[in-house]
């Protein structure tokens, strides 16, 4: 009786970690870039971001922060150069986004950059005072040896801020 009650247990044991185990399927999407604006090391080589923009007001499933920014008269706000492209690749981007004011937008742009110039972008328009996902519906191409550059248009001649949560770039497979 011990025997069985022993080979059942086993049985039930193994049975509930094979279902536990997923299967590793490749997925068709991999994440090139990921911010989600928590901590200081978040503000790494970006341009017009620091820690101190960092508050309390998460977007949804977004951890306790976003990125809180607002501009000026310069453009782009806020910027980075991501890694070169090792080889040929088309990517997406997404985030979470609200606007402050009613009534005003900012902008989010993913481009690709050879080492003078802009050659491609996609610009999402952030609109809205409510938390909302945007993704881009078309994907960019970078070829090998250029690089990524993601910039971040707020305000102008009127004052204007937005909060940025979960912003990812994506490589399409």
């Amino acid at each position: 009786m011990k025997f069985q009650l022993f080979v059942l247990t086993s049985l039930l044991a193994v049975g509930i970690l094979f279902s536990c185990i997923q299967n590793p399927a490749s997925p068709e999407n991999v994440a090139y870039y990921f911010n989600s604006f928590e901590a200081p090391k978040d503000t790494t080589d970006w341009q017009g971001i620091s820690f101190d923009m960092f508050i309390n007001e998460p977007g949804p499933n977004g951890g306790r922060k976003s990125l809180f920014i607002g501009g000026g008269c310069f453009q782009p706000a806020a910027s980075i150069n991501l890694r070169e492209c090792t080889e040929n690749s088309e990517f997406k981007i997404s985030f979470w986004a609200k606007i402050k004011e009613n009534n005003l937008s900012g902008s989010i742009l993913l481009s690709v950059m050879d080492r003078e110039n802009k050659l491609d972008e996609i610009a999402i328009n952030v609109v809205g005072n409510d938390w909302t996902f945007y993704q881009s519906d078309k994907s960019i191409f970078c070829a090998a040896g250029n690089f990524l550059r993601i910039e971040m248009m707020i305000g102008g001649i009127k004052a204007v801020s937005m909060n940025v949560d979960l912003l990812k770039i994506e490589v399409i497979k």
